[in-house]
């Protein structure tokens, strides 16, 4: 079934032969897969309503350095960003904890787009 899409997807673009030996490269997508625990630690005021074509979510990958990292997260960035939502710069912000040894914390902020014109100018 995967090869007749792809062949409609690429049909006068590549040949059988070369869309066989592109799906026979394919390695088996459950090798990649990774599976995590995600806890909410906090999330900023919510505002802006729902989600618009072009709003673009950032993600940071963080390593607890010290005990002390949620707490300076919640007392000193949580309000930086809660400022940006109330300027209309963001519209939301969470910080995730993750169950591994590498990558301790997410934190995810959604910029809307709008914004993000005015910052490219």
């Amino acid at each position: 079934m995967v090869l007749e899409l792809a062949q409609k997807a690429y049909k006068g673009k590549m040949s059988r032969r070369s869309i066989q030996r592109m799906m026979d490269g394919t390695g088996s997508e459950s090798r990649q897969r990774r599976n995590y625990v995600i806890q909410v630690i906090d999330a900023t005021i919510l505002a802006g309503g729902d989600y618009k074509p072009g709003d673009v979510a950032t993600i940071n990958l963080m390593s607890k350095k010290t005990d002390d990292f949620e707490q300076y997260e919640n007392e000193v960035w949580k309000p930086v960003a809660e400022r940006n939502i109330l300027s209309g710069i963001l519209d939301i912000g969470y910080l995730l904890r993750l169950k591994t040894e590498q990558i301790t914390h997410l934190k995810v902020l959604l910029i809307l787009y709008g914004t993000l014109k005015e910052i490219l100018k």
